[in-house]
C-alpha cells in the first residue's frame, strides 16, 4: 500500500490551483446560505412567514446542506480527474536531456568481413537493435562514418524510429572510403551542443579501434566531460 502512494503522480499538477477556487466558492454559497437561515434562531416561527421571502426554501437549506456538499466534493474529483492522477511516472525534459545517448557505428568497408558469423554488420545490427530495444527513456542519436561521418538520425526519445533505420546500414551507402572515428565524435559533440545538452553517453561500435583514434577520442570526450563505451564484434 506505501509503495502504491508513493508511486502516485500527477501529469497536470498544474491544474490543482482550480481547487481552491472551487472551495471558495462553495464556502461563499454556503456562508450566503447561513445568514438567511440564521433568522430562524432570533425571530418567532409564527413571524417568519411575513419576514422571508421564501421560508420554506430557507427552512431547506437549513435542515440539510447535502446537495452542496455533493457538488463539491464532485467539483474536487473532476479537478483531480483533470489533474491525471498515475502509477507509472513518465521521464521529464530533465530527465530526457541527463540520459541522452548517441551511438557511432563503424561503416568501414572491414564490416563487410565474414571472420564472425554472419558477417561483423550484421552482427553490428544485431547489437544494436538489442541496445534500442533497452531504451526506455532519454534521447539517442545515430552516427555512421566511414571516411567521413554522417548523422543518421539527430536526436529523438522515439528509438523505434532509429531501429527502423538499422537494417539499411551498410559500407555501401556511404560515400567516401576510409575509417574516421574523429569526425564522428565531432558530429557527436556538435549534436549536442545544437541540442543544448551538455553530457551524454557515446556508444562506439566499431571492429577496429586504431591507437590514435582512441587517443584523440578521448582528448574529445574530457574537454566535454561525457562517457563513452567501445563495443567490438
Amino acid at each position: 500500500m506505501i509503495d502504491i502512494i508513493q508511486q502516485l503522480h500527477f501529469l497536470r499538477p498544474e491544474f490543482f490551483w482550480l481547487l481552491p477556487i472551487a472551495l471558495g466558492a462553495f464556502i461563499s454559497l454556503h456562508l450566503l446560505r447561513s445568514k438567511s437561515s440564521q433568522w430562524y434562531d432570533v425571530v418567532d416561527p409564527l413571524l417568519i412567514e411575513h419576514l422571508l421571502d421564501n421560508p420554506a426554501n430557507n427552512q431547506a437549506s437549513r435542515r440539510t446542506n447535502i446537495p452542496l456538499i455533493a457538488a463539491a466534493l464532485a467539483c474536487c474529483i473532476a479537478v483531480i480527474a483533470v489533474a491525471g492522477p498515475s502509477w507509472e511516472r513518465l521521464p521529464n525534459v530533465t530527465e530526457q536531456k541527463t540520459d541522452a545517448m548517441i551511438i557511432i557505428t563503424d561503416l568501414t568497408l572491414s564490416m563487410h568481413a565474414t571472420d564472425v558469423k554472419p558477417s561483423r554488420l550484421i552482427r553490428t545490427r544485431y547489437k544494436l537493435l538489442e541496445l534500442l530495444k533497452q531504451r526506455k527513456a532519454g534521447q539517442t542519436a545515430l552516427i555512421a562514418y566511414s571516411g567521413d561521418a554522417h548523422v543518421v538520425s539527430p536526436l529523438t526519445d522515439d528509438a523505434s524510429t532509429i531501429a527502423a533505420l538499422i537494417p539499411s546500414l551498410s559500407p555501401d551507402i556511404m560515400p567516401s572510403i576510409g575509417s574516421n572515428a574523429v569526425a564522428a565524435l565531432n558530429s557527436a559533440t556538435q549534436l549536442l551542443k545544437n541540442s543544448g545538452i551538455s553530457r551524454a553517453k557515446i556508444v562506439w561500435f566499431t571492429d577496429e579501434a586504431l591507437p590514435s583514434d582512441i587517443k584523440a577520442i578521448d582528448n574529445i570526450l574530457n574537454s566535454k566531460k561525457n562517457s563513452s563505451t567501445i563495443k567490438g564484434n
